[in-house]
């Protein structure tokens, strides 16, 4: 081995203030009588900075690197005898070894942070080893260049600073809010996301030393800590165009407007043909164990909110939504002999006469809005066709019907003329192994209304005539 007092291995701190999120790199060169033919470079730091990795020429370098996080990241490369003839024996200047590249962590405090950077091995052109000037051994010493000057015993450090804040910014995802937990008991809430704004024009989001507060308790409730929004149905029931979240850090304060939407009561409960008529399913009939009575059309009940802001005179126009899957599990009727409704609204009605159906309040049970239906057996209407739908991993399509099926008739009652039903199947491709289909079959009746077939209760049937 041999070492020269011309050897050098120099490494290059940043010299600007740094602050908690910010990337800065550490380039590494030597200064050599001959070109470096192999090299490996340790670099020990605190755990406020992480190594993100490392650059060489990669047209020259052949090597691999190893990062401790939060401790120390290492590099070893050597030049392979193919690249060898890019190398001039005589070196003049510095040669690039390495770029360490960093990242201040967020979470880093104000002060300076040390970085060590020594050499593990070192060797020329001529396959001599190299010590670094002043070393004996390896590991050696590197010559550190920071905001202070140069340290020939590989350590610097970097200077990190807390950023000063000149503003603060301030918003929710979703500007217009729907205070659904009227209806629902589910409270509502939206993140509160807040920047501040540093003396270099960064936005950083802030998560700390936060308080946030509403002029408008009754509209929303704001989380102390500014995590986010509530509404609710208990407390928050008023509607509001223009509320406000107050968010301040330190001395510095903004304003987030948001919009709050309520729901007017009652609901409006709408039927399919928008008729309170529940008719008979035309030469359908169910059987008991006495006599067969008429199969009522499946109605499938819809439910209809306007929302609004609170103010008749802003001009704004009430919002209609249809709320019916908000509402699931929370459907009643006022006789269940003579029908049923479902937890998604589908009433299935038994026998003539008048039902009401509510829909109602999850917490409270209060009634949210109901319809009368009138069940009469006197108005059919028929089975226009049957649908089927094949839904699988591959594709959903739907296959309407083409032609009609040669009528048939079935039962005894001949002189009954049965309603052609048009029955029609399709099949996504199974072209793999595993694939799988389910076919989801939908009634469609003459005044155009649908509904989804679902499996019989056992031990039930019914005729057609």
């Amino acid at each position: 081995s041999s070492s020269s007092s011309m050897s050098r291995v120099l490494a290059r701190l940043p010299l600007r203030t740094l602050y908690p999120g910010d990337e800065f790199d550490v380039p590494v060169t030597a200064q050599l009588l001959h070109s470096a033919l192999s090299f490996t470079l340790r670099f020990q730091h605190t755990d406020d900075v992480e190594v993100t990795g490392f650059s060489v020429d990669e047209s020259l370098w052949t090597g691999s690197t190893s990062i401790t996080p939060g401790v120390s990241a290492s590099a070893s490369f050597v030049v392979p005898p193919n690249n060898q003839a890019k190398l001039a024996p005589q070196l003049a200047g510095e040669q690039p070894l390495v770029t360490a590249h960093f990242r201040v962590r967020s979470s880093a405090q104000a002060g300076t942070l040390a970085l060590q950077v020594t050499v593990g091995y070192l060797s020329d052109y001529q396959q001599a080893t190299v010590l670094p000037q002043g070393a004996a051994a390896f590991p050696a010493p590197t010559t550190v260049m920071d905001r202070t000057g140069v340290d020939a015993t590989g350590h610097g450090g970097i200077v990190v600073a807390q950023p000063t804040v000149r503003g603060v910014l301030a918003q929710v995802p979703q500007p217009v809010l729907l205070n659904t937990a009227l209806l629902t008991a589910v409270p509502v809430q939206v993140p509160i996301v807040v920047y501040a704004l540093d003396v270099h024009n960064r936005a950083v989001q802030q998560t700390s030393g936060l308080a946030c507060h509403t002029p408008q308790p009754m509209v929303l409730a704001v989380d102390p800590a500014c995590a986010f929004a509530t509404l609710d149905h208990s407390t928050t029931v008023t509607a509001a165009e223009h509320a406000s979240i107050e968010v301040r850090l330190g001395v510095h304060v903004a304003s987030v407007a948001v919009s709050v939407w309520v729901p007017q009561l009652p609901l409006t409960l709408v039927t399919p043909t928008a008729d309170i008529l529940v008719p008979r399913v035309e030469n359908f009939w169910t059987d008991s164990d006495t006599c067969q009575k008429p199969l009522y059309r499946p109605t499938q009940l819809r439910v209809l909110a306007n929302f609004h802001n609170g103010e008749a005179d802003s001009g704004s126009a009430p919002l209609e939504l249809d709320v019916t899957r908000l509402l699931t599990g929370m459907w009643e009727t006022s006789n269940t002999v003579l029908a049923t409704v479902t937890a998604d609204g589908l009433v299935q009605a038994f026998a003539d006469g008048g039902v009401t159906v509510w829909v109602r309040h999850a917490a409270t049970g209060q009634p949210l809005g109901e319809v009368v239906l009138r069940l009469v057996s006197s108005l059919s209407v028929a089975v226009h066709a049957v649908e089927l739908v094949a839904l699988s991993t591959l594709q959903v399509a739907w296959v309407p019907a083409t032609t009609a099926p040669a009528a048939v008739t079935v039962g005894s009652r001949s002189a009954l003329q049965p309603q052609p039903i048009h029955i029609t199947a399709g099949l996504t491709p199974l072209e793999l192994e595993g694939d799988q289909a389910q076919l989801v079959a939908s009634v469609v009746f003459a005044d155009q209304t649908r509904v989804i077939l679902q499996p019989a209760p056992a031990g039930s049937s019914f005729n057609a005539h």
